[in-house]
């Protein structure tokens, strides 16, 4: 979240907003009217390799530049006679998969006019959604929780092609992935003063299905036959536990 990152990433104990479902449910207490939030997130990568074994020397560069929305929150405070009551949604990116690569390479030490290009590029991610409240049970402690859906997809195509023959493929990967999971957290937010707030949150173990679907085919310079391999398979990944205390100053 760019509002906590910027505050030293204080989240656990000031997440005044829809981000509390991720970092601190309790803090959606502190919500005092209707707030929509949105952020958007920029990746710019450049990645540059260099083959060197012999002369002479084989460079490569490759770029990826992506902007998206990565949160998008909702928090309603309930009319109450005395405290807080909030309910909130959201929808955050809390992993990207995003990443390329591209290196020239020579076949054979002896032969420096063989060469070949390597490619890879990955992209996807995870995203949560979430729902969530909380309610003041005195007037400094306010407790909170949230209940998580993880999905995503995660997609990586990977080839090697022959430089010297107009890029032909000699051998091509594909895998994608789907992810779909489950999670809750619940957390205690305390104004010690006006000016210093405290926080404690718990996240459960994250129960994820993955679904995984592959595909390779292969085919050497000197041989006119198609070598190739595919399939699905699906497991299940679990994440620990995740313990949070934070404390912040206003």
């Amino acid at each position: 979240d760019a509002r906590a990152m910027s505050m030293g990433n204080t989240g656990l104990a000031l997440s005044l907003d829809g981000s509390a479902l991720l970092y601190n449910p309790a803090n959606l207490a502190r919500t005092k009217r209707i707030e929509l939030r949105a952020g958007l997130s920029h990746t710019k990568l450049t990645n540059d390799t260099r083959y060197s074994e012999v002369a002479p020397a084989l460079f490569a560069e490759r770029d990826l530049s992506k902007t998206r929305i990565n949160a998008l929150s909702l928090a309603v405070p309930i009319p109450t006679y005395r405290g807080s009551l909030v309910v909130g949604f959201g929808l955050h990116r809390v992993n990207s998969f995003d990443r390329t690569l591209e290196v020239m390479f020579f076949e054979s030490q002896t032969d420096p006019s063989s060469f070949y290009r390597g490619r890879e590029l990955e992209s996807g991610g995870i995203w949560k959604w979430s729902a969530g409240a909380a309610v003041d049970i005195s007037p400094r402690l306010s407790v909170g929780g949230s209940l998580h859906l993880l999905t995503g997809k995660d997609v990586y195509r990977g080839d090697i092609l022959d430089a010297r023959t107009e890029n032909t493929v000699t051998e091509e990967q594909l895998i994608e992935l789907d992810y779909v999971g489950v999670s809750a957290t619940g957390g205690v937010s305390f104004n010690i003063s006006r000016q210093l707030a405290a926080g404690l949150s718990i996240e459960t173990p994250t129960l994820m299905q993955v679904d995984e679907r592959f595909y390779w085919q292969s085919q050497a310079r000197f041989d006119t036959s198609l070598y190739y391999d595919e399939g699905v398979s699906s497991y299940s990944v679990t994440r620990p536990f995740v313990f949070g205390t934070g404390r912040c100053s206003r």
